[in-house]
């Protein structure tokens, strides 16, 4: 039987690959290839200290670079910038408020801090459908719904990946409905965890 660890490697011809196998090779190594621009990104926006003119552009970065966050584990300076930015929403433009709140929102639940987050769900999904951003909606719904299942919290949680999942697949959007079907795997393994816990 193959070493574990060498399915995950590019250079091994010998061994097949899944496409979950792929994905994460490809996402461990292009993480890997922006280490430098990372520690450049950082500098530079130390540096700047968070001007007001660069309120908008570290809510926008934020937005691009949560799943890099979330992965790499640069919790406490993601967590630094966007609560920076949260704190002058005022200043951002309508349609990337939701965006910055739900970066901001992805620090707080990677730290564990679930009831955090909670404070910024209903702010964030409405500037998110002000703004018509039907993706970034989608995908704060199905956020939430895996914060809820953390809580333990069935009914919100299942509501919340429902409206998700439809969204989703009005926008035909496969890596959506992909990840809202593995959500609501993880809700209902809890709850049997739950059922289970409750009966012995």
């Amino acid at each position: 039987m193959p070493d574990p660890q060498s399915t995950l490697n590019p250079q091994a011809s010998h061994v097949i690959l899944t496409p979950d196998q792929r994905l994460r090779v490809f996402v461990s190594s292009t993480l890997q290839e922006l280490a430098e621009e990372r520690v450049a990104a950082k500098e530079a926006i130390t540096r700047l200290r968070l001007t007001p003119l660069m309120f908008e552009l570290v809510a926008r970065v934020g937005w691009a670079l949560w799943y890099f966050w979330w992965n790499r584990g640069y919790h406490s300076e993601a967590g630094q910038w966007m609560q920076a930015v949260i704190s002058k929403e005022e200043e951002l433009p309508g349609e990337v408020r939701g965006r910055a709140m739900f970066a901001a929102s992805v620090v707080r639940f990677a730290q564990a801090d679930f009831t955090g987050t909670l404070s910024l769900k209903d702010r964030m999904i409405d500037f998110m459908r002000a703004a018509g951003d039907r993706r970034g909606e989608a995908l704060a719904l199905t956020a939430y719904g895996l914060v809820y299942t953390h809580l333990q919290d069935a009914e919100p949680s299942a509501a919340l990946l429902e409206q998700g999942l439809a969204l989703y697949r009005e926008l035909d959007d496969k890596w959506g409905l992909a990840a809202e079907v593995k959500q609501k795997q993880y809700l209902a393994q809890c709850l049997e965890g739950l059922v289970g816990v409750a009966a012995a």
